[in-house]
C-alpha cells in the first residue's frame, strides 16, 4: 500500500486485514471500494465491501453491495452467501435498534453500623480500570459460512480435507496442520477434527479460494 499498489487483490486483502479487531473499519471500507473500482466483476470484492459497511452500521450500503455481488455471482455457493449476509444485516440492524434493557430499581439495604476500620499501614495500591476487550466480528471478514453434514475427512501428513454437503450444495475445505480450525461445541470436547468424523451436522466457516477448483477454500472454524 505504501508503494501505491493498483492491484485490486492487494486492496482486497488489505481491507480484510483492516476489518480485524482494533483496526480501522473506515480504511477497510475505503480499500474494499478501491478493489471494486479496479475489478468490479469479482464477487468477493463486493462481499468485502459489504462486510466493511456492516462494521460501520451502513446497512443500506451493505445491502447494495450484496446486490452487486449477487448480479456477478455465478457460483451457487456465492449466491447462497448473499442470502446469509442479508439475513445477518437484518439481525444486526434489529439488534442496534432494540432499546437497551431497563435496569432494575436498586434494592434498599439497611446495614448495621460497623466498627471503624483500622487505618492502613500504607496507602492502598489503586488499580487502573482497563477498557473491556473489543468484540471480534463473527464470522471473520472475508469468510463464507456453509451449513451441511460432514460426509468424510481425508487425513494426510500435510492437510485434512472436509467434505460437507446438504441437499443443494457440497464443499471441500482444507485444514493445514499449522492453522488448525477453531472448534465450537465439538463432540466429546475434541481439540482437533477427528479423521473418523462423519454424518455430523455442522456450520463450516472458510476463506474461499481465488479460483473455484477441487478445493473450495481454507477452513477457519467448525460450529457443531
Amino acid at each position: 500500500m505504501r508503494l501505491g499498489s493498483a492491484n485490486p487483490s492487494t486492496h482486497y486483502r488489505y481491507s480484510l486485514l483492516l476489518m480485524r479487531p482494533g483496526r480501522d473499519a473506515e480504511a477497510a471500507a475505503r480499500h474494499a471500494r478501491r478493489a471494486v473500482e479496479l475489478d468490479p466483476e469479482r464477487p468477493l470484492y463486493w462481499l468485502a465491501q459489504a462486510q466493511a459497511e456492516m462494521q460501520l452500521s451502513r446497512w443500506d450500503a451493505a445491502r447494495a453491495s450484496l446486490e452487486h455481488m449477487r448480479a456477478r455471482a455465478e457460483e451457487p455457493l456465492l449466491v447462497e452467501q448473499v442470502r446469509v449476509e442479508l439475513a445477518e444485516i437484518d439481525r444486526r440492524r434489529e439488534q442496534q435498534l432494540r432499546p437497551p434493557p431497563r435496569p432494575a430499581p436498586p434494592a434498599v439495604v439497611v446495614a448495621a453500623a460497623a466498627p471503624p476500620a483500622p487505618e492502613p499501614a500504607s496507602s492502598p495500591v489503586r488499580l487502573s480500570a482497563s477498557s473491556p476487550p473489543r468484540p471480534q466480528p463473527w464470522p471473520p471478514p472475508g469468510t463464507l459460512t456453509f451449513w451441511g453434514y460432514v460426509r468424510g475427512v481425508e487425513c494426510s501428513a500435510d492437510q485434512k480435507v472436509l467434505t460437507v454437503s446438504n441437499s443443494r450444495f457440497s464443499v471441500r475445505v482444507r485444514e493445514r496442520p499449522g492453522a488448525p480450525a477453531r472448534l465450537v461445541s465439538p463432540p466429546a470436547k475434541a481439540r482437533r477434527i477427528p479423521c473418523s468424523l462423519k454424518d455430523v451436522e455442522v456450520n463450516v466457516v472458510y476463506r474461499p479460494a481465488a479460483d473455484f477448483g477441487p478445493l473450495n477454500g481454507e477452513l477457519v472454524a467448525v460450529l457443531f
